[in-house]
């Protein structure tokens, strides 16, 4: 478990979990207090800690970490795929990047609808995109 909540690179965080985790590039925001994704709508999303300002990295974020949220989500996407095995949902989002999320039980999106995602800053891993360490 602490190979999965705390990976010390982003290979072992590749690695543990299934589905593997979204890795998506970015950098810090100017105020050092977020990370601006490089995808669709250049997401913001809040970290719980302060990096350097402007630093490159690759967010890692854990398909069973993302979730729905209301209209002021940071991830606003379409839903590409859903398959369903009944116990649990698995979508692809259809943005560049394109993430994996999970929902427990047949989930509530669909194939070509709109998707507001968020994700708890605790939740965000940041790897250097240089070495992969983790930040």
């Amino acid at each position: 478990m602490d190979l999965y909540d705390r990976p010390a690179n982003r290979f072992v965080a590749g690695f543990i979990g299934s589905p593997a985790m979204n890795f998506v590039p970015g950098r810090i925001s100017d105020d050092g207090k977020s990370v601006v994704l490089e995808m669709d709508g250049a997401p913001r999303l809040p970290l719980d800690r302060s990096l350097q300002a402007g630093r490159p990295v690759v967010a890692g974020l854990r398909p069973e970490h993302l979730q729905t949220a209301g209209e002021d989500a940071p991830i606003r996407t379409r839903i590409r795929m859903v398959e369903s095995t009944g116990s649990l949902a698995y979508s692809t989002t259809a943005s560049t990047p394109g993430l994996m999320l999970v929902e427990q039980g047949r989930g509530r999106l669909r194939a070509g609808e709109a998707a507001m995602l968020t994700i708890a800053p605790e939740n965000i891993h940041l790897f250097d995109p240089e070495n992969g360490l983790a930040l």
